[in-house]
């Protein structure tokens, strides 16, 4: 067999292993089963940024490579600081597979979502930590609880791991009930939930009506357990709201323009959560008031007193005359440089990454209670 022979063997020999000659598509990557906590925020940070790049929702100073601090560096990084505490205090533990379930959870969202404060927010992404403190422990996340024991926090962290109790069993502000009972105000023992048109009694926490219903003190002839209301029917508590509903400020919130809001979580389709309100976006250009303006992701409401608009932020290498001119970054020189990572040295605050404090002139996350 002459070289030539032998190169043409060869070659067809690795097209056919590699399936990637002639017409043939290649092969899509596999994705693994498990994904470990060193590279946690990275692989996070690309799915979601894929995603966002896929959707055309990717703008400057929002590319992709600001995209990835943002959500590796900037809120998966922060998390993972906690996390870490976390696990180093033996609280959580880390779960590799349910991280493969997020990541993929994140892919597989819809375009629909938007520019979200996280790709954690995804609900497949809750379940990364197993709780490890036992009945009595502390605990400094609602996920640092063994199962069936949950964190009671009464007036600042740590909590205390604790186990609700049941029918019949005493009950206060610190000793809880299960989901499937309530404490009597009266009695201060946990008591069944009630059914839909039944007679019922106050509780001091959780519902004494079944889901979906809530006591009614005001009917005619007593106490009853109605039906929830909707989306901005008069609200005391969670339970007087519909499945899916909020209380925020007495009235219950579907996340929509207007409704009430405590956090981005509690608006959808990509609202804001300003001033108590859930908001749409302002677009780059366009007129804003600078204490409740909602600016789309890497931009900010200025401009003379009588004409702000949301003017986008300047992107790393760009022009700047001091660090809230940069999107995710200082500046130095008259130039956008990337901002301080956790553990580097800085002079105040602006050079550290969002969430962060200058302390003891070290860029370090916020001390804390949550994951």
């Amino acid at each position: 067999m002459n070289n030539t022979t032998r190169g043409g063997v060869t070659a067809a020999l690795l097209c056919a292993a590699l399936s990637a000659c002639g017409d043939s598509e290649p092969e899509p990557p596999v994705q693994t089963t498990t994904v470990e906590l060193d590279e946690l925020c990275a692989v996070l940070a690309k799915a979601e940024c894929d995603r966002l790049a896929a959707c055309g929702a990717l703008t400057a100073p929002v590319d992709a490579a600001a995209c990835l601090v943002r959500e590796r560096d900037v809120l998966c990084g922060r998390r993972l600081v906690e996390a870490r505490r976390l696990i180093a205090a033996a609280e959580v533990e880390f779960d590799r597979e349910a991280a493969a379930r997020c990541r993929d959870a994140i892919t597989a969202t819809d375009c629909g979502s938007g520019l979200r404060p996280s790709a954690l927010t995804a609900s497949a992404c809750q379940q990364l930590w197993r709780g490890q403190s036992a009945e009595g422990a502390g605990c400094s996340s609602s996920y640092s609880c063994a199962a069936g024991l949950s964190c009671v926090v009464t007036n600042e962290c740590p909590g205390t791991c604790k186990k609700p109790h049941t029918v019949n069993e005493a009950c206060d502000f610190d000793e809880l009930c299960d989901a499937s009972t309530y404490c009597s105000l009266t009695a201060m023992r946990c008591r069944e939930r009630v059914a839909r048109d039944q007679t019922c009694e106050g509780a001091l926490h959780g519902n004494a009506c079944e889901d979906g219903s809530w006591c009614d003190a005001q009917q005619l002839g007593g106490p009853r357990c109605m039906a929830a209301g909707g989306r901005g029917f008069g609200c005391l508590t969670p339970y007087q709201c519909a499945s899916g509903l909020a209380c925020v400020d007495g009235k219950c919130s579907d996340g929509l323009e207007g409704d009430g809001c405590r956090g981005f979580a509690d608006c959808k389709d990509d609202r804001y959560c300003r001033m108590g309100r859930c908001r749409a976006a302002v677009g780059r250009g366009e007129a804003c008031v600078p204490a409740e303006a909602a600016c789309a992701e890497g931009s900010v409401c200025r401009g003379e007193p009588d004409a702000t608009t949301c003017e986008a932020l300047s992107a790393l290498n760009s022009g700047c005359g001091e660090s809230s001119d940069c999107y995710l970054g200082r500046c130095e020189a008259g130039r956008c440089a990337p901002a301080a990572a956790d553990g580097a040295e800085c002079e105040t605050e602006a050079d550290c990454l969002p969430g962060r404090s200058c302390d003891a002139m070290i860029c370090r996350v916020t001390d804390v209670c949550f994951l």
